[in-house]
């Protein structure tokens, strides 16, 4: 069993969530909020950090919730709860991965099929989940930083162009929205469950949940600057309009004639960052049907279930109809991914007094 660092763990987490900001996400934040977009993150964010720490105080063991809730009940109960696993994961990988090549056709390769470039990008992380999960974990941890650089960097060259006055007013569409509509915003922490299937990859239990609970505040507090940087850039609801937000503000940068093409850094990171969150979804997938089955080795699964992921991603015919498909696989996930772990924890507790 590879063995997973506590700021490996964090990176990972880290990735996976939010690689949503760079998508269609922000929109749907922006429609329901307004440019008060960034309060709702800062109040799912405390909601989520809230329900890991539920889930922490009674799931106790270094044990990833398909095998412990066969230790409490059957082998049954572990395929059913197993099979509801994959298609929770699944769900939610197919949510972001089927939107990559469609935004890929708009901002880089116009003339090129969605269809073809999706292709690619399956057979791209097919050769890259090969590797394990070992590999794709220290990859994401070197490339992370460089990532959290350029943010910065972003942040900076974009400063010039902040203007207080677009974030009014400050509660944006109505505290309504925010607080109660806003609750749909938890699937941006709907990866938490990952670091459940991974337990057992960890150093230790407490290794564990300190991962998860750094992912979550660091995740929720760069969803929470992305947003508030553009809502100071575009008044609502102008920043209602775009498919791709941070694309957007990434052509606004201007660096003269000596660099004036900053949306290709963009590209190139945010390509690697897709291309990391879909391996380490397609170990995920097959490492969950492996322990659901008792299965000697995982790495026979790859084929299947990326053919797998390939026919659920094909059928959305377009941005449109895949960002429709999005809400919906995201509103599916997000309770399942933040209330199982709850679930399983008590039913340990339980069974086990």
């Amino acid at each position: 069993m590879n063995i997973i660092e506590k700021k490996e763990f964090s990176s990972l987490l880290i990735t996976l969530m939010s690689v949503k900001m760079l998508l269609t996400f922000p929109v749907r934040l922006v429609k329901n909020s307004g440019n008060a977009a960034w309060l709702q993150i800062i109040f799912v964010t405390a909601i989520a950090l809230l329900m890991f720490k539920i889930t922490v105080a009674v799931y106790k063991k270094k044990i990833n919730l398909i095998e412990l809730i066969k230790m409490r009940t059957n082998k049954y109960v572990k395929i059913v709860l197993g099979a509801l696993v994959f298609a929770v994961i699944l769900m939610n990988m197919i949510s972001v991965v089927r939107i990559f090549p469609e935004s890929i056709k708009i901002v880089l390769l116009q003339e090129t099929s969605s269809d073809f470039i999706l292709g690619v990008f399956i057979v791209t992380i097919f050769l890259g989940a090969r590797y394990g999960i070992e590999s794709i974990v220290r990859v994401n941890y070197i490339f992370l930083p460089i990532c959290g650089i350029l943010t910065i960097v972003f942040i900076f060259l974009l400063s010039p162009h902040f203007s207080v006055s677009n974030l009014m007013p400050i509660l944006g569409n109505g505290a309504e929205n925010i607080f109660i509509k806003g609750i749909s915003g938890l699937s941006f922490f709907s990866d938490i469950i990952v670091l459940n299937i991974l337990l057992a990859h960890s150093k230790s239990y407490k290794t564990a949940k300190d991962s998860g609970f750094r992912a979550i505040l660091i995740s929720g507090a760069i969803a929470a600057v992305i947003m508030l940087v553009y809502g100071l850039i575009y008044p609502y609801p102008v920043s209602g309009e775009f498919v791709l937000p941070i694309y957007q503000l990434t052509r606004i940068i201007d660096l003269g004639n000596f660099f004036n093409r900053f949306e290709a850094v963009f590209q190139f990171a945010w390509s690697i960052l897709m291309f990391l969150y879909g391996v380490t979804y397609l170990y995920i997938l097959c490492f969950v049907w492996q322990i659901t089955f008792n299965l000697k080795y995982w790495k026979p699964l790859l084929f299947p279930v990326t053919l797998l992921i390939a026919g659920f991603s094909f059928i959305p015919e377009s941005i449109m109809a895949a960002n429709r498909l999005t809400t919906v696989l995201e509103n599916l996930v997000y309770p399942f991914a933040l209330l199982l772990p709850i679930a399983v924890g008590i039913i340990d507790k339980v069974k086990g007094e």
